[in-house]
């Protein structure tokens, strides 16, 4: 920008602003309740940008700050108005640079990229070379594919993101489903289990394998017996953690290395360990070797534990082999 830009510290009513249908607003919500209790007890104290446009100050950023004092019925609001001959462009880009402070989330760069596209009509190619960077994106047409479809999710599920219900890590698996699927599976699966961000991507990966490699719709899956007794054992409106679900999608996805698994714990039971020794395979049948883990609560408890295996050398060897 090599344009001359003047600035003025004023004092304004919020209703005087000008948001112009929120056409510089780049983020999901402007609902902060953070935010508003401190505005409540302070007032703003940051300024509010605005752009002086045909006598008529539009807010460029700091939307969340004027939705606050809207709300909390704040008569006057610091204002930092911004007078220059300036594209559509350079307003974008100084908006982004007031609001670079402010933690931006995926679904506010995906809202971002919708108002670009929409509002101003800036080519993909314009986005991408000179919007992204300014957001931390790579500049390319793969990242604002993301954005799009990730801007294309369920409306719960983004609702979700938002309140923090759902992990942002582990969500882009789930675009691969239609808005119908992904209304189902909120129903049945994301809004009752509590995920970690990998279970969350894995879960997506595992339903899309076994839907695909058996040619059955989500809902048809959704009743198989395994996933129906699942789902039923979950009562009440408290979520629980993934983990049975997690585990009866990996004995749907991968039967065999289940029945493997099975078959090998039953094993290691009839060796009637006692508590302090645990034997594990690991989840991949390719992976050689067991696991052995040992609890040794006091000195002589080692001594205990190495003649039991000692005594049971070969059946161990066994298990490895």
């Amino acid at each position: 920008m090599n344009h001359s830009i003047q600035t003025e510290f004023l004092s304004i009513s919020p209703g005087k602003l000008q948001t112009t249908d929120g056409k510089f607003c780049f983020r999901y919500s402007v609902e902060d309740k953070k935010l508003i209790e401190s505005v409540t007890q302070w007032g703003v104290l940051s300024p509010i940008s605005v752009r002086d446009r045909e006598n008529k100050l539009e807010v460029i950023a700091g939307f969340k700050r004027l939705y606050a004092a809207l709300t909390c019925g704040i008569e006057s609001v610091p204002i930092q108005k911004f007078s220059a001959n300036l594209s559509e462009k350079e307003w974008i880009a100084l908006a982004l640079e007031l609001g670079k402070t402010d933690e931006r989330t995926l679904l506010d760069c995906a809202e971002a990229l919708r108002r670009w596209e929409v509002h101003f009509g800036i080519p993909e190619k314009e986005i991408a070379d000179y919007f992204l960077p300014r957001l931390g994106f790579e500049a390319n047409s793969k990242t604002i594919s993301e954005l799009r479809s990730f801007a294309t999710l369920n409306r719960n599920i983004l609702e979700a993101l938002h309140r923090g219900a759902l992990p942002y890590r582990g969500i882009v698996p789930w675009v691969k489903f239609s808005g119908e699927d992904q209304q189902f599976l909120w129903d049945a699966i994301l809004r009752r289990f509590y995920f970690t961000s990998s279970e969350l991507a894995e879960c997506a990966v595992l339903i899309h394998e076994i839907v695909s490699m058996r040619g059955i719709s989500v809902r048809k899956f959704l009743e198989m017996d395994l996933i129906e007794k699942t789902l039923s054992q979950k009562t009440g409106s408290e979520k629980v953690k993934a983990e049975p679900l997690m585990h009866r999608l990996k004995q749907i996805r991968y039967p065999e290395s289940y029945e493997y698994k099975k078959a090998f714990k039953d094993h290691v039971a009839r060796l009637r360990f006692s508590e302090s020794i645990q034997i594990y395979k690991s989840d991949s049948m390719e992976e050689e070797g067991i696991e052995l883990r040992i609890r040794i609560p006091k000195k002589e408890s080692l001594a205990k534990a190495l003649g039991e295996l000692e005594e049971k050398r070969g059946q161990v060897e066994k298990l490895v082999q």
